[in-house]
């Protein structure tokens, strides 16, 4: 298959058996994807508690955020990155949002290299004004997607969301066999 140049852009030129070859790869891999359809499934359900939340002035992750640092009394940033399984920069980002509208309070640690996070008085106040509009955003998703579904795909969310293997197990799409260029139909289905 040859490559060429056409008005500066590339174009990649295949049979037309080929390229149904790769059309069809393609659907059913956005179709069939774990990770595309829980991504898709979360920006929805994420609008509809972020509009839930809207006269709080919080966003969805905010709020989960300042729950989980409520729940916990006062934190440092990495117990709290660890229960919310965020990197630390994107948690510092969302901290930085939320210390700067007086909700969060950083207070030096034990250790100097250490930041002890904890909910303000004006924090606890706006996750208490909160909560209904949580609530009720909570029982509209159980209504969209059923109360027995969520029952059922609660356990595998957790699991992967407290997975210690995700990352040995992710190790397996390094090996040879599953690299780029090997066969598309043992890696997509």
């Amino acid at each position: 298959m040859a490559d060429a140049a056409i008005g500066g852009r590339y174009t990649h030129s295949m049979t037309a058996d080929a390229r149904g070859k790769h059309v069809e790869l393609a659907r059913k891999a956005s179709g069939e994807c774990v990770c595309g359809s829980l991504r898709r499934a979360t920006r929805v359900v994420t609008k509809l508690y972020d509009d839930a939340l809207k006269p709080t002035g919080l966003k969805a992750t905010q709020f989960g955020l300042l729950s989980n640092l409520m729940a916990l009394g006062s934190s440092t940033l990495t117990q709290l990155a660890e229960s919310m399984v965020l990197d630390h920069t994107t948690l510092t980002r969302n901290l930085d949002v939320l210390e700067a509208r007086g909700l969060v309070v950083t207070e030096e640690g034990q250790d100097r290299r250490e930041r002890q996070l904890r909910l303000s008085e004006k924090g606890i106040a706006s996750l208490s004004d909160a909560y209904p509009l949580w609530r009720a955003a909570q029982a509209r998703a159980m209504a969209i997607g059923g109360q027995a579904n969520w029952n059922a795909a609660a356990p595998l969310l957790h699991r992967l969301a407290n997975s210690s293997t995700l990352d040995e197990d992710t190790g397996a799409l390094n090996r040879p066999e599953n690299r780029a260029g090997a066969s598309h139909d043992r890696l997509i289905g």
